[in-house]
């Protein structure tokens, strides 16, 4: 670390005289980890993330054809899969509301007449009181 700033710029000019491949080549042969560093569109455009279902499309209501990040857990044998997509605002709000805290339906009328609470509609968008 002590002489970073000296070593990094000389190292760069070195590396920039061969291809990544050539130097990972290298690297590996010596038995040194090393691999390259790549954009985002590059990960979720490879083989092995094709292969892997990391970035799987999903049909969702406002948007259409979505694609989504998937679930990085694997299990042989085992699919992960996207039952959903998000949901919209106030999509849940009655069915968390009275679930986890035992609201019935008419505190839940009268917090959404309030304006305490937005409730959706049926149609993707919230309704507000």
């Amino acid at each position: 670390m002590k002489n970073r700033s000296v070593l990094e710029p000389l190292l760069a000019d070195i590396f920039r005289t061969q291809t990544m491949q050539h130097w990972l080549d290298i690297f590996r042969a010596a038995g040194i980890p090393a691999s390259p560093i790549v954009r985002l569109d590059e990960v979720v455009n490879s083989p092995q993330s094709y292969i892997r279902a990391m970035f799987p499309f999903i049909a969702d209501s406002a948007s259409g054809r979505l694609q989504i990040v998937g679930s990085p857990i694997k299990f042989s044998g085992s699919h992960a899969r996207v039952l959903a997509s998000a949901p919209m605002l106030g999509q849940h709000t009655n069915e968390a509301l009275s679930e986890w805290l035992d609201v019935d339906d008419t505190e839940l009328a009268r917090l959404a007449s309030a304006g305490a609470i937005l409730q959706n509609a049926g149609d993707g968008e919230p309704s507000e009181p």
